[in-house]
């Protein structure tokens, strides 16, 4: 599939846990680049107790690594935003630009820890809602109350949130359980994003969508594997609403 957007991925160099050098982003771009992506969203974490908060330290690396798209792929655009581990000062600290929402639009990618009560994200999305943000849970099927009641995403989605899953959970790179939960949220239409959050160059989370791209449209088809990889994250990109 030519012209995915990878919405969520840790490809800028050592930024966080992701990328450990330039040269392993080089090697991460040409793989995605090879699976049809064109697009790219770098999110490194912003984590207040990680320290991984450095907005000067984001924009020299993805100034570096446009550097490198514009001279070796004339036809791949990169974006920026933060994977933003869910916090009480959340709303404050986007609002004066101490993490980033994705492109400069509404949209949040919010993360919680697996086993964070549904409680606990429910009053987070809340918060980022009632902020004026949009948030995009990332790898939902991660969170544990979700896998053990999958109605918890509707209530989720209910309120406005959005649903990215992560390519290797679809196809079952984690375990069957998590790919049968990604199988269920998919099947009812709940899901939104499929993205990489690709940390590495080799391991389990890396920049390929090959396998992912043929699962869905095998399972789901064509239009619906268009829409989670190229339709929505575009719409998203533009600050749309989806």
């Amino acid at each position: 599939m030519l012209g995915i957007v990878d919405v969520h991925c840790h490809v800028l160099p050592k930024m966080d846990d992701g990328s450990s050098s330039m040269e392993e982003t080089i090697h991460m771009i040409k793989t995605a680049y090879h699976d049809g992506v064109r697009t790219i969203v770098a999110t490194p974490h912003y984590h207040p107790g990680r320290g991984y908060d450095k907005q000067d330290h984001l924009v020299k690396g993805l100034q570096e690594v446009q550097e490198l798209i514009a001279a070796n792929y004339t036809d791949l655009r990169i974006y920026v935003g933060n994977e933003v581990f869910y916090h009480d000062s959340i709303v404050e600290n986007l609002n004066n630009k101490q993490c980033l929402t994705i492109n400069g639009t509404d949209y949040v990618l919010v993360e919680f820890h697996p086993s964070h009560s549904f409680e606990h994200i429910y009053k987070g999305v809340t918060r980022i809602l009632q902020g004026g943000y949009i948030p995009i849970i990332a790898h939902v099927e991660r969170y544990i109350p979700l896998q053990k009641n999958i109605t918890y995403v509707r209530k989720l989605l209910e309120i406005g949130c959005l649903i990215q899953l992560n390519a290797g959970s679809v196809v079952g790179e984690v375990n069957y359980k998590t790919k049968w939960f990604c199988k269920k949220l998919l099947k009812k239409g709940w899901v939104h994003f499929v993205a990489t959050d690709a940390h590495k160059q080799t391991g389990s989370r890396t920049m390929k969508f090959d396998k992912c791209v043929k699962y869905i449209e095998k399972k789901f088809g064509s239009e619906y594997a268009t829409q989670l990889l190229i339709t929505n994250p575009q719409m998203m990109l533009l600050g749309m609403d989806i």
